[in-house]
């Protein structure tokens, strides 16, 4: 578990040279339930999808996202 927060945090710590990725998460937590929160949510589901295309928990099923 603690190898994974390290990780986890040094991601996060790089999310500074990517500000969309920031503002989307204020957006989520500013709007929750709401639409402008809802499009946050899949624009940085989709950005992160995009970051980790790699990662084999990525491909369900063989295929891959959208």
């Amino acid at each position: 578990m603690e190898r994974w927060l390290r990780w986890l945090s040094a991601e996060i710590d790089k999310w500074r040279y990517h500000p969309h990725a920031v503002h989307w998460v204020m957006t989520i937590l500013t709007h929750q339930n709401q639409h402008a929160g809802y499009q946050a949510e899949d624009d940085l589901a989709e950005w992160l999808r995009i970051r980790f295309g790699t990662v084999p928990w990525n491909n369900v099923a063989g295929k891959r996202p959208p």
